[in-house]
C-alpha cells in the first residue's frame, strides 16, 4: 500500500469490503431449497412464508409501480388501509411492481390463508370494501376479477381461471420478471427464497 493509500485508510475515505457468508455462492448456486437443509437461516418453512406458501393471515397486495399509481393506486391504498382499520381485519398489505398489464391498474391481489391469490383490475377507492368483504366472506366477487395465481402449494378457487391463461400473459415466458409484480420488491430475502441471483452465482463460479 503506497503513501497516498495509506492516507486514504487513515482519514477514512476508503471504504472496508463488507462482510458475507463465507459459503454465499455456494448457497445461492446450490438453489433456496437445497440451502434449507444447509443453513439454519433457509429452513424449509421460512422458504414457505418468504413464498407466501404459508401464510397465517390476509394478505393484500397493490400494484405500485409507476403506472399503478398514475392510475390512482395511492387513494387505492389509502382506502385499503382505512378499510382495514375500520373492519378490524388483520392483513398484510405489500406493496408490489407491475405486473405488465398497465391497462389493468390500479390492480389488487387478495390473498386468504391456505388459498391462492386472486387478482383484481381498476380497482378504485370506491370499490376495495365491497371486494374485500366479499373475499373475508369466502364469496370473491366476480366484477373485475381477472383471475388467480397458480400455485400448487394452495388451494385454489372454483370456477376461476387462472392468470397464466389471460390472454395477455398466455403467450409469454417470463425470466427477468418473473417476479415483477408478485414478490415484495424491497425484500431482497423473497427473491433468493425464490431462486433469485443463482444465475449471478453461476456465471461468476464458471465463467470467471
Amino acid at each position: 500500500m503506497n503513501h497516498e493509500e495509506n492516507m486514504q485508510h487513515a482519514l477514512g475515505l476508503v471504504e472496508e469490503a463488507p462482510t458475507v457468508h463465507p459459503d454465499l455462492m455456494a448457497l445461492l448456486l446450490s438453489g433456496p431449497d437445497a440451502m434449507a437443509e444447509n443453513d439454519a437461516q433457509w429452513s424449509q418453512e421460512s422458504l414457505r412464508r418468504l413464498r407466501r406458501e404459508q401464510v397465517e393471515k390476509p394478505i393484500v397486495y397493490v400494484g405500485a409501480g409507476t403506472c399503478g399509481l398514475g392510475a390512482g393506486a395511492g387513494k387505492t391504498l389509502k382506502a385499503l388501509r382505512e378499510c382495514l382499520a375500520s373492519r378490524q381485519i388483520n392483513a398484510e398489505v405489500v406493496e408490489v411492481g407491475c405486473i405488465g398489464l398497465c391497462v389493468a391498474e390500479p390492480m389488487l391481489d387478495f390473498q386468504m390463508p391456505g388459498r391462492t391469490r386472486l387478482v383484481y383490475r381498476n380497482v378504485s377507492a370506491e370499490k376495495v370494501g365491497e371486494i374485500l368483504d366479499a373475499i373475508v366472506a369466502g364469496q370473491p366477487g366476480r366484477d373485475d376479477l381477472i383471475g388467480q395465481h397458480r400455485n400448487g402449494h394452495l388451494e385454489s378457487w372454483d370456477s376461476i381461471p387462472y392468470l397464466d391463461e389471460h390472454s395477455f400473459f398466455a403467450p409469454q415466458t417470463r425470466w427477468v420478471l418473473a417476479n415483477c409484480g408478485v414478490i415484495d420488491p424491497g425484500r431482497i430475502d423473497e427473491y433468493i427464497a425464490c431462486g433469485g441471483y443463482g444465475a449471478f452465482a453461476r456465471t461468476v463460479r464458471g465463467t470467471t
